[in-house]
């Protein structure tokens, strides 16, 4: 190989070795594995042990904890509402209780004041009527 070649060959590794640094950088290392394998026709794999096995054991168990949390977060979201139309009846009928607690309040007073009206009433009638006599 002449030098020529050598030293474009460097620079070519060099370049693809920084493209690929900057590329691990956004991408998963296993899909740039998985990238550069098929673009040379080459495919890795693990032999079956207990290892990849475990592996494969977790992340069953994961996708399943994330089905389970998914499902927990809906049913939550609907407790959340229930509770949420439960505290805006429970506001309404403290509303309804206030308001009735007031009319009653009102109708005590007016009582008041017309039974004291109706007490000088009486009052001054029977000095008019003691008057007289």
């Amino acid at each position: 190989m002449s030098l020529r070649t050598e030293i474009f060959v460097a620079l070519f590794l060099i370049s693809a070795l920084t493209a690929l640094g900057k590329m691990s950088m956004m991408v998963d290392p296993s899909e740039i594995t998985r990238l550069l394998g098929t673009a040379v026709g080459v495919s890795a794999g693990v032999e079956p042990n207990e290892y990849s096995a475990l592996a494969q054991a977790l992340k069953q168990k994961q996708e399943g904890l994330a089905l389970t949390e998914s499902d927990l977060a809906r049913r939550e979201a609907l407790v959340r509402e229930a509770e949420a139309r439960e505290q805006a009846r429970s506001d309404r009928q403290l509303l309804y209780l206030f308001i009735l607690t007031g009319g009653l309040f009102l109708l005590v007073l007016v009582n008041f004041y017309f039974d004291i009206r109706r007490s000088h009433m009486i009052f001054a009638s029977s000095s008019a009527s003691g008057a007289h006599a």
